[in-house]
């Protein structure tokens, strides 16, 4: 048993007690094969006797559907648009460019789906889940800093702003 405690990500589909286990069952792949790839993964789980087995479709059909859907969303994802900021002062000068994704995942009325920057920015509900996502994010980075001795100095500023963020201040 590992003394390292594993949790599931809020979007996994497995409980804590299984995300011990499949943490425990990747070191034990990191550690025989020098790391662990996704190739190295779907090798050990096509075993039926594999830990991970059954996270995986084995199902050719559904399983290339998945993966379509999967590229669908990679590709709504890599889609970036540059966002210029035009100082006020004379002559005008290039302030500051922001590239972000030009799509979001939003819930909306009509359910979850991808919506367009212009559309988010315009839509105070929209505006405000982008502000939540962020401060998490953010919040999960300034954790993550305190684990790294060079970083330590700034994780709790990180955090500072996320909970400000997260607070709509």
């Amino acid at each position: 048993m590992s003394e390292t405690a594993y949790k599931a990500a809020s979007a996994a589909r497995f409980n804590k007690a299984k995300a011990q286990e499949y943490g425990d069952a990747l070191g034990q792949l990191a550690e025989v094969n020098g790391g662990v790839t996704a190739e190295l993964l779907v090798v050990e789980a096509e075993s039926p006797g594999s830990v991970f087995h059954d996270l995986f479709d084995w199902n050719d059909a559904s399983a290339a559907r998945m993966h379509r859907l999967k590229q669908a969303r990679d590709l709504i994802r890599w889609i970036e648009v540059e966002v210029c900021y035009i100082g006020k002062g004379k002559p005008r000068t290039l302030d500051l460019v922001v590239t972000t994704r030009a799509y979001q995942a939003i819930d909306t009325e009509g359910g979850r789906s991808y919506q367009h920057l212009d559309v988010i920015r315009q839509n105070a509900d929209y505006t405000r889940q982008v502000a939540q996502r962020l401060a998490r994010e953010l919040e999960r980075i300034g954790e993550e800093m305190r684990l790294y001795d060079n970083l330590k100095k700034y994780a709790t500023e990180v955090v500072r702003v996320a909970k400000k963020l997260k607070k709509g201040k």
